[in-house]
């Protein structure tokens, strides 16, 4: 799930807070400067990738309020070289306007995030609401603000505001798209293995290189970036994916801002727009191939969860009657293929009633986990046991003669004889009788014939006086 929890207002979760606010608005600043640097068009603190709008976001889904002074403070800092705060008293109005609307689209962007994906970016379907949402409509508030105050502030003329509002709406969503999805997935999960961060950087490196090969020598390679991303979304993990998408179209915007290269036209707007719309379109089917991914994933566990539970008892975790009388089917169709015997048995803890009505069904509980366990732990692999209701169980020995089939019972009898459950300040003992059959070549049964000759032999231990094992 791509959700970012609020750290506790204990004094313990406020250091942790404050911590983040700080560690959030260093790589604020650090991400607009580096951008600036390798991503500026004029003036020279607008960009075509606008990363800090997604580190924006974090830290104000995070902190709520508290985020808005350092998310001020660092857009302040980081815009102030690009708009000549030091100059005037309106280039330092124009600084702040442009803080403000940079603090104000996070702020808006968290807000939406809360009301209409409160469980966070988590499902393929929550993409195209997270993208309308929390990406364009936040950003094109300040995308307005921002283009009125570079026309009034002299920095772009008034009939070039329009392009800039579209530019500005793209660059900063892009940072959203890309910067939230790896914080969130980093927060919530466990890191790749080396394993998978090796063969994650291979196909990173590759992207990396056509993505400079596309600018330098063949322009048809931008279009295979694409299929590289789609199947790292397909195979690796979503940290691994998220940092290779955000690297590869960082680097691209890198390229572009110095020629244009694959996307070059005469007209230069026209070319940003191009540039821009397919690293949109890139980031997006991307993003929604991670998510769908995410989205098999979940389902595929949740039926897998769902078969269990068919399959099993809640409560000790052995297999139920449901799976165990197929079993045991396929068994004797085996044992029939194979010309040999097998056994079955079928065990009741004995006086499970009294201690049920004794000591409470809680304490019942306990003792049908603890025999389970003993069963468990007491039988081959190849065995099978099953609850088949209340105290009873059942016990199926593949390919194991009459003898040894007895003596593992007897040591299942032994061992459950040993168990102490505890009951407030008593110990409960427990034992068990058991009825076992055996399936012969010469004398072929169903299911229900062996299971029938198996409960009989158990009504025998009962009536002989309990705790003991009788065969048939």
């Amino acid at each position: 799930m791509l959700k970012l929890a609020a750290v506790s207002r204990s004094p313990g979760g406020s250091r942790a807070q404050a911590l983040w606010l700080a560690l959030g608005g260093v790589a604020y600043y650090a991400c607009a400067s580096f951008g600036m640097a390798l991503f500026s068009i004029q003036p020279s603190n607008i960009t075509l990738l606008w990363l800090p709008s997604g580190i924006g976001l974090a830290m104000c889904a995070q902190a709520g309020r508290r985020a808005w002074p350092c998310v001020f403070a660092a857009s302040f800092f980081a815009n102030a070289p690009g708009m000549g705060a030091q100059e005037s008293l309106a280039h330092l109005l124009s600084t702040c306007v442009a803080a403000g609307a940079d603090t104000l689209a996070a702020a808006l962007a968290a807000a939406m995030l809360r009301r209409h994906l409160p469980h966070g970016l988590e499902r393929l379907s929550s993409l195209f609401t997270f993208i309308a949402a929390v990406c364009l409509l936040p950003t094109l508030v300040s995308a307005v603000i921002l283009a009125a105050n570079l026309a009034l502030g002299g920095y772009i003329a008034w009939s070039a505001s329009l392009p800039f509002v579209g530019m500005l709406l793209f660059a900063d969503s892009l940072g959203i798209l890309l910067v939230y999805p790896l914080v969130a997935a980093w927060r919530a999960g466990p890191a790749p293995r080396p394993g998978a961060w090796r063969a994650s950087l291979l196909v990173t490196l590759l992207a990396l290189a056509m993505a400079w090969l596309a600018f330098t020598v063949f322009a048809g390679l931008i279009f295979l970036i694409v299929p590289t991303l789609l199947y790292l979304a397909l195979r690796g993990r979503d940290q691994a994916v998220y940092v290779a998408l955000a690297l590869t179209i960082s680097a691209i915007v890198a390229l572009a801002a110095r020629d244009l290269g694959p996307f070059h036209v005469v007209d230069t707007v026209q070319a940003r727009f191009m540039l821009l719309s397919y690293l949109f379109s890139t980031t997006v089917v991307v993003l929604g191939m991670a998510l769908q991914r995410h989205d098999l994933e979940l389902e595929t566990r949740a039926r897998q969860d769902w078969q269990f539970l068919a399959n099993h008892d809640a409560l000790t975790g052995l297999s139920n009657r449901l799976s165990f009388m197929p079993m045991l089917e396929n068994e004797i169709e085996r044992a029939r293929r194979n010309g040999r015997a097998f056994a079955v048995a079928t065990l009741d803890i004995d006086h499970f009633k009294r201690i049920n009505d004794t000591y409470g069904h809680q304490v019942g509980d306990k003792v049908l986990v603890a025999v389970a366990g003993r069963l468990r732990a007491a039988l081959r692999t190849v065995d099978m046991v099953a609850r088949m209701g209340g105290e009873e169980f059942a016990i199926c020995f593949p390919d194991t003669p009459a003898g040894e089939a007895l003596l593992a019972m007897e040591r299942l009898r032994t061992g459950v004889g040993q168990l102490r459950v505890a009951a407030g300040g008593q110990q409960v003992t427990v034992t068990i009788s058991g009825g076992m059959a055996v399936w012969r070549p010469d004398q072929p049964c169903g299911v229900d014939q062996l299971l029938d000759r198996a409960d009989q032999c158990l009504y025998r231990a009962k009536r002989e006086g309990r705790d003991r094992i009788v065969t048939d």
